[in-house]
């Protein structure tokens, strides 16, 4: 199962293998395979939010004198 979000500009790409575990005629293990796609992309969006750079302080303009060397 290969994945990809958000839909309309990409963020994060996923491919999950699940050795061993056969599809049956009524796709009865297929879940398996989107169930752990879908908690990567989960705590990968969780973990982008927790980590955004704070938001910026605004300051005035401040008159500074760059010859002026007593701070």
């Amino acid at each position: 199962m290969v994945a990809y979000a958000p839909y309309d500009n990409p963020k994060v790409a996923v491919a999950v293998v699940v050795p061993n575990v056969t599809i049956s005629r009524n796709r009865e293990f297929a879940g398996i395979a989107n169930n752990i796609a879908r908690e990567a992309m989960e705590i990968f969006f969780e973990q982008k939010e927790s980590h955004q750079a704070p938001e910026l302080a605004e300051v005035e303009d401040m008159d500074i004198d760059p010859d002026d060397t007593e701070g």
